[in-house]
């Protein structure tokens, strides 16, 4: 009787152990809305640390923007780059775009997609304000920009020929234009088809290469706190 009790006891305590172990995988869900600044930078930024500190399956930035901050952008795209996890761009909703440095933002994601009826595009460098450059500086700022998203498309597999036209001939292409081009690699109507559709595609991070397991993921909604969502419109 006691041996038998004791042998119940076991098989408990590694079921639980076993329970435990092997959580649920979890993706990190941030919508990135309106103009590229520091305010945005930051929350990407700690996006992205925090699903890493958490080990989260992958990250989606679900990303509608005109463009902003060449400095903000470096930011984001520099963390990007860095990820120990798969950060996946998702350009949404319908009607919504990747201009300017939404497209080098775009680019620079393990996985790009897009929703029907967006855009992407657009990335010739501007000032901001009245401020004037001559053409000397303002072919630095174009070759600059064309070096840095060449770069960017290349490390990610990506049409780097067209985004060097997005930056020096402001071209901008449809979601089917885009995956036609090589610019994305899926097309998905929302977030729920696009996480079945990236399940089993194989990434690779700075922590080497690995298969997406989403099919079950809990999805985890990370929002601005209400201080920066009232900077961000400031």
């Amino acid at each position: 009787t006691i041996i038998f009790f004791l042998i119940l006891i076991l098989i408990f305590f590694y079921s639980q152990k076993e329970n435990y172990t092997t959580p649920n995988s979890s993706i990190y869900l941030l919508q990135l809305n309106g103009i590229i600044n520091p305010i945005t930078s930051q929350y990407v930024v700690r996006g992205i640390e925090d699903a890493e500190a958490e080990e989260a399956e992958c990250l989606i930035l679900q990303l509608d923007t005109p463009g902003g901050l060449d400095t903000s952008m470096r930011d984001i795209i520099k963390k990007m780059l860095n990820s120990t996890i798969p950060v996946i761009v998702y350009v949404s909703p319908s009607g919504g775009r990747a201009a300017s440095a939404g497209v080098f933002i775009t680019l620079a994601s393990n996985i790009a997609a897009m929703a029907p009826g967006t855009n992407i595009g657009a990335a010739h460098p501007v000032v901001l304000g009245e401020e004037k450059i001559d053409e000397e500086m303002e072919a630095k700022m174009v070759n600059d920009a064309a070096a840095y998203i060449k770069t960017i498309a290349e490390k990610r597999g990506r049409n780097a020929q067209w985004a060097e036209k997005a930056v020096r001939e402001s071209v901008s292409i449809t979601e089917q234009e885009a995956i036609e081009q090589g610019v994305i690699e899926f097309i998905a109507d929302d977030v729920d088809e696009l996480i079945k559709i990236i399940d089993g595609v194989r990434v690779t991070t700075v922590s080497g290469t690995k298969v997406l397991n989403t099919k079950d993921a809990e999805i985890i909604p990370v929002k601005m706190s209400y201080k920066d969502l009232f900077l961000h419109s400031l």
